[in-house]
């Protein structure tokens, strides 16, 4: 016994049309067609002033090359200092000191050349590097000072 197969009904007029043939777009005159920029991600390039907490995209001053920052928290005897007040306070309490991220310095480097970009204190201004020298950036608070 042999099996017919049959096909789905078409809709009249339909059945002897052919299928849609799928065309990349055509460019539009005057416009330069770059490929390349839709598979490149849009990255956004952080000013070496404003870094913050997490790695960011940058444009080194070093190497020339957009980058992401790789971030060296440093502790700082302020740490260890509140760590002593704990302890006096009720030792099990002194590792608390350590915990606080509140008190470390922050080293930004660039992960292609590895070279130091910048340097937020836990208590002052970024200091930003650059192959001419440090450039240390005034905080908001400061400059108001230094005008009156």
């Amino acid at each position: 016994m042999a099996y017919k197969q049959q096909n789905p009904p078409v809709a009249a007029g339909l059945q002897d049309a052919p299928l849609p043939v799928d065309k990349p777009p055509a460019p539009v005159k005057g416009l330069p067609v770059n490929l390349d920029s839709a598979q490149q991600p849009v990255t956004e390039v952080t000013s070496l002033n404003r870094l913050g907490d997490e790695p960011q995209s940058i444009d080194c001053p070093f190497c020339e090359r957009r980058a992401t920052t790789r971030l060296d928290h440093r502790r700082t005897a302020m740490q260890f200092f509140y760590g002593l007040l704990c302890f006096l306070g009720c030792p099990c309490l002194t590792c608390i000191g350590c915990a606080i991220h509140a008190f470390e310095n922050t080293n930004y480097y660039c992960s292609e050349c590895d070279k130091k970009v910048a340097t937020r204190p836990n208590d002052g201004p970024i200091t930003v590097y650059t192959p001419g020298g440090p450039v240390v950036e005034m905080t908001k608070a400061r400059r108001a000072t230094v005008k009156d």
